[in-house]
């Protein structure tokens, strides 16, 4: 029984380290928007401006549409390949678009942000498909927890809400 409940609380920390970026957009936009991303868009001398966040806040909301879309495919594989194969791929996404996102981050430090910032919604579109992956892989614990039925549905209907704490 001690195995068992860890195991539980492994998978469910995994689960919430692989639920991505999307949930925290309210943050998000902010912080990249700090970071320099966008900022080619603003007037010389400008610090930060609006094109600037309506161009983080659209790639945000271009990825997690885009990526909501792409859970009709997570649906498929987790039914053809299994839990276990899909969050590994779900892992392998997200970690994908986080690298992906050294991009825009590092070119907005260096000063090349109009090269790079277009990297913005491919790396939060390859991060936040991984995490849906990750969150629907979750329901694979109920073959392992049949008495836990309800607390994998929450689980993996509430990982991208924790995320975003």
């Amino acid at each position: 029984e001690g195995y068992r409940v860890l195991r539980l609380i492994l998978i469910t920390i995994c689960t919430l380290i692989f639920s991505g970026i999307a949930a925290g957009m309210g943050l998000s936009v902010q912080l990249f928007v700090e970071a320099g991303i966008g900022s080619s868009l603003c007037a010389p001398g400008e610090n930060l401006c609006d094109r600037q966040f309506l161009f983080v806040s659209r790639a945000f909301n271009s990825a997690a549409g885009v990526a909501g879309i792409l859970q009709l495919f997570a649906g498929w594989l987790f039914d053809r390949a299994g839990g276990r194969v899909m969050s590994t791929v779900a892992a392998a996404l997200v970690a994908i678009g986080f690298v992906m996102l050294q991009i825009p981050l590092r070119g907005a430090q260096l000063g090349q942000d109009a090269r790079t910032s277009g990297w913005l919604c491919a790396a939060l579109l390859v991060a936040d498909t991984g995490a849906f992956m990750s969150t629907i892989s979750g329901m694979a614990m109920i073959w392992h927890f049949p008495d836990l039925q309800t607390f994998v549905s929450a689980l993996a209907g509430s990982a991208m809400s924790a995320a975003a704490l």
